[in-house]
């Protein structure tokens, strides 16, 4: 690949290297691609802190807990991330800069005057404008010209095709690029512009749809689209289009999932959402839910070591849901669900917080809840934290506090949801994930 040969000699070369692109154009990929490329050559390891679901505030916290920095009383949260730091030959990749340009200038600017031997990869759709900063941008990946590539060896030289081909067989093993399919995935790869996460979920639908349909049904919606929202770059409504096609042709028990998995900010574990999207479910439907989402391309599963599996929504899939969330009928008690959750898990802890016999599992189980506070700031507007400080604070009060820090957004408007609470299981037991 071009492009990460081209990143690898610009981060020989500079402290900050920032990868510029669209949404859904491989600049998470390429950001991981490179780390991997280079992270011998960091003796203090490579650290990924992800900003998707911050806010400006919220910055010095996320990096502080991607590098393992904790606070001490009376001490800037950032000295503390710069002392972690120190003289390490480090990389730090931060990833989904674009909503939070200053914080992360600012940050940036100290870290990498405190700290000399640290190198850090930020993706974001616009440059940082940091000083020492050197940028590039992520292109779509290269697609057959239709003119010119005409046989099966041409067109499977293009990046889109062979990321195509590599994702069907994923789905479908026996998945070969042959004279009689050849031409269909060119034109599918060019009618999604490149676009790495569009041409993986057009190729995830193999397993159940033939290659033909999928062509047809992509041409029909894309002109469609193309009709409407002109305020998008064309190639955020191509995208759309991919996901939208995704999306409907899921079964209406995974769709409903699907939206509800939306309010989860950095992700979460069976158990969270067996609570939040199917508390009507034992959590084998749920897992079996989960499992058909991540088969199909709608949700990415990560694994946390001795913490159990977790899962997550790539932002572009997540923005994508939240929308189909705000015009269901069920946005509001799906928020209630999982404020309600966070907050009984915080009153749960409390006690074992204060000395009891199962206090190191909780904390390194609130630890992953609230890293960076995000989870638990976003579900119930920092009263999960204010129950751990004040655990006898009535539900009453709790219930009368406005909205956190997201009130406003759509994170703000499904995790403040306001009316009847919704119940949720007390857990008997530390969960090994939330």
């Amino acid at each position: 690949m071009s492009e990460l040969k081209a990143a690898a000699q610009l981060l020989s070369q500079t402290r900050l290297l920032t990868l510029t692109g669209s949404a859904g154009c491989g600049k998470t990929r390429l950001a991981l691609l490179l780390a991997e490329r280079v992270r011998k050559g960091f003796q203090g390891g490579v650290w990924f802190a992800n900003l998707a679901a911050t806010d400006a505030a919220r910055v010095p916290q996320v990096v502080a807990a991607a590098v393992q920095a904790r606070e001490a009383p009376g001490k800037p949260l950032i000295e503390a991330v710069a002392d972690q730091i120190g003289n390490k030959r480090l990389l730090l990749v931060m990833d989904n800069c674009e909503h939070v340009l200053g914080a992360c200038t600012g940050l940036l600017a100290t870290l990498l005057e405190r700290c000399p031997n640290l190198a850090t990869i930020a993706t974001s759709r616009e440059w940082l404008g940091a000083p020492g900063e050197q940028t590039l941008e992520v292109p779509p990946f290269s697609v057959p010209d239709e003119a010119r590539a005409k046989s099966v060896e041409a067109i499977a030289r293009y990046e889109a095709v062979a990321l195509f081909v590599e994702r069907a067989r994923a789905v479908l093993p026996e998945f070969d690029l042959a004279d009689e399919n050849a031409s269909v995935v060119a034109e599918l790869c060019r009618r999604l512009d490149g676009i790495p996460l569009a041409i993986e979920l057009a190729a995830a639908q193999l397993g159940r749809t033939p290659l033909e349909t999928i062509r047809a049904r992509m041409a029909d919606r894309l002109p469609t689209l193309e009709r409407g929202d002109h305020d998008a770059p064309a190639r955020h409504r191509t995208l759309w289009t991919a996901i939208q096609w995704s999306y409907d042709q899921l079964l209406p028990e995974e769709q409903q999932v699907f939206r509800a998995l939306a309010v989860f900010a950095e992700g979460w574990s069976l158990e969270a959402a067996a609570a939040v999207a199917r508390p009507d479910a034992d959590d084998f439907v749920t897992l079996d839910l989960l499992t058909r989402l991540v088969d199909k391309s709608m949700v990415a599963l990560a694994g946390i070591p001795d913490q159990g599996p977790r899962y997550r929504l790539l932002e572009s899939i997540r923005q994508f849901a939240l929308e189909r969330l705000d015009d269901s009928d069920d946005g509001t008690t799906v928020g209630e669900r999982h404020r309600e959750y966070f907050l009984v898990l915080a009153e749960t802890a409390a006690p074992e917080l204060r000395g009891g016999s199962q206090q190191a599992s909780w904390l390194r189980c609130l630890e992953t809840a609230a890293r960076g506070g995000t989870r638990l700031r976003a579900a119930v507007g920092g009263l999960a934290l204010e129950v751990l400080v004040h655990p006898r604070l009535p539900r009453a009060r709790a219930k009368r506090v406005g909205p956190g820090p997201g009130a406003g957004s759509r994170e703000g408007h499904h995790a403040g949801a306001r009316s009847s609470m919704v119940r949720i299981r007390r857990p008997r037991h530390v969960p090994r994930a939330v």
